[in-house]
C-alpha cells in the first residue's frame, strides 16, 4: 500500500488536490487532507475560505478534510487502505469528542458498514451514551429488517419536567419526542 507522504510544495499540493477533484469521488482522502493543510499553512492562505477559493471545493469541505488529520494514526491508516470515507471521518470525529473510550471499537465496526449504517451507528451511540458499541450495532441492524411501524404514546408531565426534557434533548442534539423515546427504549432494554 502506497502511503501518502507529507506535502513539500504548493505545486505538489495542487497536483494532489486537482487529481482528486476530477471525477465523481475523491480517491485519496488523506492525501487531499494533507495537501489542503499544507496550503492553509502557506502565507496568504491562513483560512479555509482562502484555500477554498483556490480550488473548486467549498470551505466546509476544506475544513472537513483538514479535520481528518485530528484522528489517531491507526485510523488514518484505514484511509490509506481506502476503507473509510469523508463521511466516516466526520462521524468518527464526533465519537472522538463525545466518547473517546469507544473510538477504536467503533472504527472496527464502521469500516465494515456503509456510510449510512456507520452514520446511524454513531448517531445511536451519541444519543445513548451508556450503550455498548456492539449493542448499538445490533439495534441499527435490527431496525433495518422489515417494515418499521411507529406507535405514538401520549403522557402528561408538569412544566418543570417538560423543561428538563427540553434541556436534555438540546444537550443531545435531538428533539424532545426522540429523546423521550430513547429514554423509554433504554428503560425497556434494562428489563
Amino acid at each position: 500500500m502506497k502511503q501518502s507522504q507529507p506535502v513539500q510544495s504548493l505545486a505538489e499540493a495542487d497536483k494532489i488536490i486537482w487529481a482528486n477533484v476530477k471525477g465523481p469521488k475523491f480517491k485519496d482522502y488523506l492525501g487531499v487532507a494533507r495537501a489542503l493543510s499544507y496550503v492553509k499553512r502557506q502565507p496568504g492562505y491562513g483560512s479555509d475560505r482562502k484555500v477554498a477559493e483556490r480550488y473548486p471545493i467549498s470551505r466546509e469541505m476544506v475544513r472537513e478534510f483538514i479535520s481528518l488529520l485530528q484522528l489517531p494514526e491507526e485510523i488514518l491508516t484505514l484511509y490509506e487502505s481506502k476503507m473509510l470515507t469523508l463521511e466516516h471521518g466526520r462521524k468518527l470525529l464526533q465519537v472522538q469528542r463525545a466518547r473517546p473510550a469507544v473510538l477504536h471499537e467503533v472504527v472496527e465496526h464502521v469500516s465494515h458498514l456503509s456510510s449510512h449504517e456507520a452514520r446511524d451507528l454513531i448517531v445511536h451511540l451519541l444519543r445513548f451514551p451508556d450503550l455498548t458499541v456492539e449493542r448499538a450495532k445490533e439495534d441499527i441492524m435490527q431496525s433495518r429488517k422489515g417494515p418499521r411501524r411507529e406507535f405514538h404514546v401520549v403522557t402528561i408531565v408538569d412544566q418543570v419536567t417538560y423543561d428538563a426534557l427540553v434541556r436534555h434533548a438540546r444537550d443531545h442534539h435531538v428533539g424532545v419526542s426522540e429523546f423521550v423515546g430513547g429514554i423509554v427504549k433504554g428503560w425497556l432494554a434494562e428489563r
